[in-house]
């Protein structure tokens, strides 16, 4: 194991889709509807927020560009069809159009810093947002990206980031703002944290032998406590994430796959307080 674990820092291009919204209500609409404050953005500025359902759980992750008269939506790649339903199903007398700009702009989210596009926070890492004409894009880098979004405890749309899993179980604190007032799914997501009341946890997990995504896990006695999101596999070892009931979510505790009986560890877990501590 430790040969992945050690894995080297990446660096590279990742794909995303892309959503314009116009109109002089598109930025009352998504402080209405999404977790993060987006009021008093100003032109050329990024904003990370996410979209959730009226019971708190997973849409999408998106970032918000304020760009001249328009916003742009940097969301998950083969996302931009769900947000856009979701977006238009609160649009009712508002002046907001949605559109999806597949085939007219890429973009791309570059990990490391650098003079070409506009500063992002991606998921506590330094990087930019590209824009460019479809036949000036740069190419997506996707080599080792699985194993270090794994390492790093980094959500995605369709492995963590899905309607199972609400944002304060996979650690998405920061997306959210507790004092900006009502959004789609705050009082939900305000119970779990005034209450303490969040069930999972997001868990480095890793093991010898195979295991596959969706393998459901359980503890010593029997009792299911899990589900495996994502995995590397390495020859004979493998390494991912699966969120975790608190009660195992604890490093070092042995689980198992529920039918194959192979044995899983929590190495890791990502799960930090409101303000930041871990």
């Amino acid at each position: 194991m430790e040969d992945v674990r050690n894995a080297p820092a990446w660096s590279g291009h990742i794909p995303c889709s892309l959503l314009q919204l116009k109109g002089n209500d598109a930025l009352d609409l998504l402080q209405r509807i999404s977790t993060n404050d987006v009021a008093g953005m100003t032109d050329g500025t990024v904003r990370k927020t996410l979209l959730v359902s009226d019971k708190g759980r997973l849409i999408d992750t998106i970032w918000v560009v304020l760009r001249g008269t328009e916003l742009l939506l940097v969301c998950s790649t083969g996302m931009s069809g769900t947000v856009q339903q979701f977006l238009e199903r609160y649009i009712i007398m508002d002046d907001v159009t949605v559109h999806d700009l597949f085939g007219a702009t890429t973009v791309r989210i570059k990990i490391g810093t650098g003079s070409e596009g506009l500063p992002v926070d991606y998921f506590g890492h330094p990087g930019v947002i590209i824009f460019k004409e479809p036949h000036d894009a740069p190419e997506s880098e996707t080599a080792g990206f699985e194993l270090w979004r794994i390492l790093n405890g980094i959500p995605v749309a369709g492995r963590e980031v899905v309607q199972d899993f609400n944002p304060l179980e996979l650690d998405l604190w920061d997306w959210i703002s507790f004092t900006k007032g009502c959004y789609i799914g705050q009082e939900v997501i305000a119970r779990l944290d005034t209450y303490q009341k969040i069930q999972r946890s997001l868990c480095l997990v890793s093991g010898t032998g195979r295991i596959l995504e969706g393998t459901t896990l359980q503890d010593q006695s029997g009792k299911e406590v899990g589900r495996v999101t994502s995995i590397v596999q390495n020859g004979n070892t493998f390494i991912g994430l699966a969120v975790v009931r608190r009660s195992a979510a604890v490093a070092n505790t042995r689980l198992q796959d529920k039918t194959g009986g192979t044995s899983v560890t929590v190495e890791q877990v990502f799960q930090k307080e409101k303000n930041g501590t871990d």
